[in-house]
């Protein structure tokens, strides 16, 4: 009763081939010829050189362990990179790219871009790729390649700041998207890191970045924006519109702080890269950039990550002992409470958004 099975057939006949292959590829003429036992190797009349595999497949054994044998076709892999390979060979050029071929038959297109230039170019590759093979047959089995905003200063996307922009992130560009609407799109990551970091954009203009802060970072409109308290009476939310914000977790950059300080009135030294500031508190508040540290991780792909900190009278405020994916930027959590060292033996655990501004920022119960 609990051993595994497995259902048959064990053996595919060439009519069952021929039956599989009419069926998956209707009037298409599909040719075939046995390779080995349970493969064969198939050809489209019309595309000769893409020969693909028809070969016997297993699935099942989740949750119960009995299998079924059944004839799988590569076709759809096989083409996508036989295009790719002859739109090369006829040189065209796809060099912005990162080609991976893998040995089961996908072929992954990824592009890992931090400017307009690298992205524009990318995306421009692509398209003229794909207008290479308009007219061509079987161009439905054409895949996307994903382009990955991968900034190298400071974490991006911010819910997976331990990746760093892996592969997972990112959006893709196949044959029916439209080249302006992926460059706006590229520029659209690259607009958002900038401002949520507050820190001058190499691709656009001050006037620019400053019209996407008003447009995008409205916090009246904005979903799962906090409420906010000073006295216990609510404080306009508005006050902070422009600044960036990640509203799933309630955060801000250190560069966006420097704003929501200056906006309180507070008489901030420095820059948003770097400042100081006395807070709500009497305290005397350090923030930069720079203030960071690698920390061991328990991971096997990340072991270690980098950890921002600040300093409160010349004590460093640093991050959990296992930071959260959020806690790894340099950001500061508007709702969360964190240790405070008092002095080199003590710590008291506030919000040091709180100490800091005076405000009670506070997600309400729904």
């Amino acid at each position: 009763m609990f051993c595994g099975c497995n259902e048959g057939p064990w053996y595919f006949s060439n009519e069952q081939v021929k039956e599989h292959l009419s069926k998956k590829y209707p009037d298409s003429g599909v040719q075939f010829k046995k390779s080995s036992f349970n493969v064969w190797n198939c050809w489209f009349p019309d595309l000769p050189d893409a020969v693909f595999q028809v070969k016997v497949a297993t699935s099942g054994g989740n949750p119960v362990p009995a299998y079924h044998n059944y004839l799988s076709s590569n076709a759809d892999l096989v083409i996508w990179r036989y295009y790719l390979d002859h739109y090369r060979k006829e040189g065209g050029s796809l060099k912005s790219w990162t080609i991976t071929p893998l040995g089961s038959g996908e072929t992954y297109l990824v592009i890992n871009y931090t400017s307009m230039e690298e992205a524009c170019k990318a995306a421009e590759q692509l398209r003229a790729f794909y207008d290479w093979t308009e007219g061509k047959p079987y161009t439905k089995y054409l895949e996307s390649g994903r382009f990955c905003f991968s900034p190298s200063r400071f974490p991006w996307t911010i819910e997976k700041t331990l990746y760093k922009g892996g592969t997972w992130d990112g959006f893709f560009q196949g044959p029916e998207d439209n080249l302006e609407t992926i460059i706006e799109r590229c520029a659209e990551e690259i607009k958002a890191y900038y401002t949520f970091y507050n820190i001058p954009c190499p691709d656009f203009t001050t006037e620019e970045m400053s019209a996407y802060a008003d447009e995008k970072l409205d916090w009246q409109s904005l979903e799962r924006v906090p409420g906010i308290w000073k006295d216990s009476e609510p404080f306009p939310s508005e006050t902070f519109s422009g600044i960036g914000i990640n509203t799933r977790y309630g955060i801000v950059s250190y560069g966006g702080l420097y704003q929501m300080l200056l906006r309180l009135g507070f008489e901030v030294d420095g820059t948003p890269e770097h400042f100081w500031v006395v807070g709500a508190d009497g305290c005397d508040y350090e923030f930069s950039y720079d203030f960071c540290y690698e920390m061991e991780y328990d991971s096997k792909l990340y072991p270690v990550v980098t950890v921002w900190y600040f300093l409160r009278d010349g004590y460093p405020v640093e991050r959990t002992d296992k930071p959260y994916w959020w806690e790894t930027g340099p950001v500061l959590s508007l709702t969360d409470i964190q240790r405070i060292p008092k002095n080199e033996k003590t710590y008291s655990w506030n919000r040091v958004i709180t100490e800091l501004t005076g405000l009670v920022f506070k997600y309400q119960s729904p």
